[in-house]
């Protein structure tokens, strides 16, 4: 439509078209940067804030150090409970009195000495706090000075009786030495106020003594003190806050008004309830505000002008047909790459899946004839005996267990000839499992060569194939006899342990060896160092596969001329009630289901409630594929709907067979038809269900 509507245009009105674009870009950029701007204004304030709250906290924080020490100087100065004869004649109290005042630099400014009794009319509420010898704010009041002064009373013993010392603090003092000196930018600093919300501390003399809002509505009338009023409302209610406050320059002759960023705290000392008020004028964060502003602009102006580049690029490019015929036959040449590659993948997955079902085919083969081994041994042992003894009875009861091995591989080739697939990992005593193979293994050991097994009898059981430790020593036994074919020293040793939760199987000879160099590719399927007469390559891969399905892995250690190891390692449970319990604790818990749409198997849909479990519903049938061979335990259960849109249920079940055997696959059908009966009585899926 686009294509048609620019076609239909001349060129004067495609480059009407392309202004209007710029002048709208242009607009969506100028409102973008106003947004921007306005919130790392916010963030930058609000940042302010939380950083003036913090001064205030730390001011806070060391007022109440200092006075607390201060308070605890003058108890270590006269004493805690004097003890008896432990007290201050009048001359040794006035020495002490006069050490405090001048240790004391000006904090002081006068100490008066009164009888215990005179003393209590100053306070008498303080009677308690007085007999308890120990400093106490009994009150606090606006000095001579014009600055505020707070009364410490401390109960002293003397020869002459008890006497009561009244300390003045100067609170000027005090906010010189700790308040003050907390610099807040170049306009910012930091106020007390009492409970009252009167102004105890400022560095503004005239602004001492007044309540914080009454009296500058009476002092200042024509002043607007809104503000002030909601934000001393604030510290009625809370102990701490923040705001923005619109308030004036208090030591200013002028009153210029200013806006300012507030934040508070508070402190209680023994009676007293200080508020600490921490401001900074707020144009003093305009700086970093206009170098945002001025960035923004500078961005804005490039973007304008790179959308002026560009509008008249593409207005010159619209204009010339001949390109834009070049550029439709270079997309349709894109487009012929794109079909061709993919029916190039096509082929290439075709080829794939022909190879894997070659090497599946020369597996069962391969293990065909292992089975059949001890068939012809044992025959050609019977044939040279004339009459058949108890032990030949037995070989002969060993060759029947060998041929319905053979009779359950043929049954096997024959699913695979119907492109089913099998085989299922079973509860297994692996040490009875090793006992009989090794067993086994020992009866087709040649005379030539020596063979000694050491075997642990602790009862191990993991979940594997039948049968699976025979294809193992089968394997690796016939490895090793034509390894020691060329050897004098000619030894086959196997020895199995259980160690922990680990079963170690170790299999040793002393043969020719493997070149380090061909270590790396002993486990690749159809790799032989024996040549195509002799092997097919497989044995070693059936070996790893069998192992690493148990969750086990392969070792390998060779020195060439001196023999190899091959050490397995099996991860185990001690009996077989611990390790059907490690079954049941992993059921499912991630589902996939594949349908064409959640409507199409609307029909399933209480069950699928019913299983409490997290279900990934998805219709794309070929990335569930690609995920399962990546990663076979993507999930626990896989629920798959018999039409799919590119293929079957059934032919996406036997794509994911392939990469995990044993991952539960259901099929969601209108009805059971012979073809998913057969599926099902093959393992290539393992439940169906019905509407």
């Amino acid at each position: 439509m686009i294509k048609r509507l620019l076609d239909s245009l001349n060129e004067t009105q495609i480059r009407r078209l392309m202004a209007l674009a710029t002048v709208l870009l242009s607009v969506v950029m100028i409102t973008v940067d106003a947004v921007s701007y306005d919130r790392y204004r916010k963030n930058l304030i609000t940042t302010e804030q939380g950083q003036l709250l913090t001064i205030a906290q730390i001011t806070a924080a060391s007022l109440d150090r200092y006075l607390e020490q201060e308070l605890k100087s003058i108890d270590l100065c006269f004493g805690g409970v004097p003890k008896e004869g432990d007290v201050f004649n009048p001359e040794s109290l006035n020495s002490q009195i006069r050490r405090l005042l001048d240790s004391s630099k000006g904090l002081y400014r006068s100490c008066v000495v009164k009888p215990a009794a005179a003393a209590a009319s100053w306070q008498e509420e303080q009677d308690k706090q007085t007999e308890q010898y120990e400093a106490t704010i009994i009150s606090k009041h606006l000095a001579d000075t014009g600055w505020y002064e707070m009364v410490i009373s401390r109960r002293v013993e003397t020869t002459d009786g008890p006497v009561t010392l009244l300390l003045s603090m100067d609170l000027n003092y005090v906010y010189r030495k700790i308040v003050a000196p907390v610099h807040i930018g170049d306009g910012g600093y930091s106020v007390v106020k009492d409970s009252d919300l009167a102004i105890i501390m400022h560095h503004a003399k005239s602004q001492i003594g007044m309540d914080a809002l009454y009296d500058r509505e009476e002092q200042y009338p024509d002043l607007d003190l809104s503000s002030l009023k909601e934000w001393l409302e604030l510290q009625r209610r809370q102990n701490e806050g923040i705001g923005i406050l619109d308030s004036y320059v208090w030591d200013d002759p002028e009153l210029s008004p200013v806006r300012r960023i507030v934040a508070y705290t508070t402190i209680d000392i023994q009676n007293e309830h200080w508020i600490i008020n921490s401001t900074l004028p707020i144009e003093e964060v305009s700086g970093p505000l206009k170098l945002m502003l001025l960035t923004m602009a500078a961005l804005t102006a490039l973007f304008l002008l790179i959308i002026t580049l560009i509008t008249t690029a593409v207005t010159r490019a619209l204009t010339l047909s001949v390109a834009q015929k070049k550029e439709i036959e270079y997309l349709k040449e894109i487009n012929r790459g794109n079909e061709l590659i993919a029916s190039k993948n096509d082929e290439i997955r075709h080829y794939q899946r022909v190879q894997s079902l070659g090497m599946m085919s020369s597996h069962i083969a391969h293990e065909f004839n292992n089975y059949l081994t001890p068939v012809m041994v044992y025959g050609e042992m019977l044939l040279e005996d004339e009459e058949i003894s108890e032990d030949n009875r037995t070989m002969l009861g060993e060759m029947m267990k060998s041929v319905d091995q053979a009779a359950k591989l043929s049954r096997e080739l024959l699913d695979f000839s119907r492109m089913d697939a099998g085989g299922r990992n079973v509860p297994l005593n692996l040490t009875a499992d090793t006992e009989e193979a090794a067993a086994v293994l020992r009866q087709l050991v040649p005379r030539k060569i020596h063979f000694s097994a050491e075997l642990s009898d602790q009862p191990a059981w993991l979940m594997g194939r039948e049968g699976m430790m025979q294809h193992i020593l089968m394997n690796l036994g016939k490895n090793a006899f034509h390894a020691m074919e060329e050897t004098d020293d000619k030894n086959l040793r196997v020895s199995y342990s259980v160690e922990g939760d680990s079963a170690v199987l170790s299999i040793s000879d002393t043969g020719c060896g493997i070149p380090a160099d061909k270590l790396k590719d002993i486990f690749e399927p159809f790799y032989t160092t024996k040549g195509s007469s002799q092997g097919t390559g497989l044995g070693l891969s059936v070996v790893r596969s069998l192992t690493e399905n148990t969750g086990g892995r392969v070792e390998v250690k060779s020195v060439p001329g001196k023999g190899t190891t091959f050490t397995l390692r099996f991860p185990v449970k001690r009996d077989e009630a611990q390790l059907r319990a490690q079954r049941r604790a992993s059921s499912a818990n991630n589902i996939i289901c594949v349908c064409q749409s959640r409507e199409s198997i609307s029909s399933w849909r209480k069950w699928l409630d019913s299983l409490g479990a997290h279900i990934e519903y998805t219709s794309k049938e070929a990335a569930v594929a690609v995920r399962m061979q990546e990663n076979a335990s993507v999930c626990d259960l896989l629920i798959l709907e018999e039409e799919l849109s590119s293929m079957s249920g059934i032919e996406l079940a036997q794509i994911v067979r392939r990469s995990n055997p044993e991952l539960p696959i259901t099929i969601l059908a209108r009805q059971a038809s012979a073809e998913l009966k057969r599926c099902l009585d093959n393992r290539v899926i393992d439940q169906i269900r019905l509407p």
